[in-house]
């Protein structure tokens, strides 16, 4: 299938690493405030009374290590983090936090927690402040944080490895502490993870909670386009009309990033609703490297396939080895009903693009149904298999369901069809499929609800 652009994509952590330490003066100077706190953090231990003392046999351990010590402890701690070895700093410092009850100290091991992208951590430094200091709501904040951080970035693994069920149970956890979270960014993973998951409805209020967390003029913009765009896909006029208004007005912002990105999110609409001509006037506002792909689809929803194939083939020449490209020129030729030269050429394309992007779900979904337009099902199977487990999408599922159907596993093909209907229940490719071979009595399943 065609890969869309994906238009923006948000920072996950909140605790975005510190600026590379380019020179000697600066990290001394953050090394004499470090001690001037660590110092004040050995008096504090001095008056700490024995009814503070850690509870697990390995916090003792490691407060005894430290003991007195408590200067040298958060100076080395400060020197790993400076030198970019932000776990194993947090690590020497969680039992002093721990002990100390300092916020100070769990702010510094959550961040280099964050910084080290060790979920296992995160959430053991989260927990922790909780345990110490439960009124403090900031705690409390991080905690949940973490908690719903570690769910979104379990999902690609889960659905790697062939759990995608798990991993919508995953994501449907981290959805319901949605009311919780305090955090734009979060916000807009969590909106983003559920949007490519196939729930709108659920995609819409989390977008809608993006736009009040949003520190920026423009994040409040782009959360407020992510929803109208959902909206507008399932066929709300008003929606439609105040996303290419807002389109319009990005215009006058002079942000390069937000322009472009609301323009190719506008396009992408008004390809799925049938408006390529309209999207086609858009592609003016997209930077050069954009401007070929996005033309190619909007004349590919025109019929007009020729003038497609050649703007990809001029493209490629220049970029070779984009996978973006490969994949348009490879998955058009196989997907029309094509000659058994442009089938093999069309099959040779896709090879290279998965060569650039094996996990891709949409290269994945063209190799499987190029082995299947050349009546290769035992090779075409597990492909199309991998790319629904990776992404369950309609189109995808239209593959796969006709690929089963075909080698006679009908009711594994009505299963993935009925998925498929559930997931966007007037998808183009996935009706015509399903009405071409003549199978009837598919009905959806509910999607999630906020």
């Amino acid at each position: 299938m065609y890969q869309r652009y994906s238009p923006l994509k948000t920072p996950v952590l909140a605790f975005a690493p510190s600026r590379a330490l380019t020179t000697q003066p600066y990290k001394w100077a953050r090394l004499v405030a470090a001690g001037f706190i660590a110092c004040s953090l050995q008096s504090v231990y001095a008056q700490t009374t024995d009814s503070a003392a850690p509870s697990t046999t390995a916090q003792q351990s490691s407060v005894k290590n430290w003991g007195a010590g408590a200067v040298e402890v958060f100076l080395k701690a400060e020197l790993l983090a400076q030198d970019g070895d932000y776990e194993q700093a947090a690590r020497l410092l969680l039992p002093m936090a721990i002990y100390l009850n300092q916020t100070e100290l769990f702010e510094r091991v959550a961040r280099w927690a964050g910084q080290a992208k060790q979920a296992g951590l995160m959430v053991q430094t989260a927990r922790s402040w909780e345990l110490s200091d439960p009124q403090s709501e900031k705690a409390k904040d991080i905690l949940l944080y973490f908690l719903v951080l570690d769910r979104l970035e379990k999902l690609g693994p889960l659905r790697a490895s062939g759990k995608p069920d798990q991993a919508r149970e995953t994501l449907l956890l981290a959805y319901g502490a949605r009311n919780r979270i305090r955090n734009a960014d979060l916000a807009f993973a969590l909106a983003e993870q559920l949007e490519d998951d196939y729930q709108p409805d659920a995609a819409v209020t989390v977008f809608k909670q993006a736009q009040t967390l949003a520190k920026t003029e423009a994040q409040k913009q782009w959360a407020n386009a992510k929803h109208l765009s959902l909206l507008a896909k399932q066929g709300d006029a008003n929606s439609l009309t105040e996303l290419l208004s807002l389109q319009k007005q990005t215009l006058a912002t002079k942000n390069i990033a937000l322009i472009q990105q609301t323009t190719s999110l506008s396009m992408a609409v008004l390809r799925d609703l049938k408006r390529a001509e309209q999207a086609l006037a858009l592609a003016q506002h997209l930077p050069a490297d954009e401007v070929v792909y996005e033309t190619a689809l909007c004349l590919e929803a025109m019929g007009q396939t020729d003038k497609a194939e050649n703007l990809l083939r001029s493209a490629l020449k220049q970029q070779p080895k984009a996978a973006h490209l490969l994949n348009a020129l490879g998955y058009g030729l196989v997907d029309r009903n094509a000659s058994a030269a442009e089938l093999a050429e069309g099959a040779a394309l896709l090879k290279s693009a998965l060569a650039v992007a094996p996990n891709s779900a949409a290269i994945l979904d063209s190799m499987g149904w190029a082995h299947f337009r050349q009546k290769d099902y035992a090779s075409a199977q597990p492909l199309l298999q991998k790319a629904y487990d990776l992404k369950r999408d309609p189109e995808v599922a239209a593959h796969l369901g006709e690929l089963l159907f075909t080698i006679g596993k009908v009711d594994e093909a009505r299963k993935i069809w009925t998925q498929g209907l559930s997931l966007e229940p007037k998808h183009t490719v996935l009706n015509s499929t399903i009405k071409r071979l003549g199978v009837t009595g598919l009905s959806a399943a509910v999607g999630v609800k906020p």
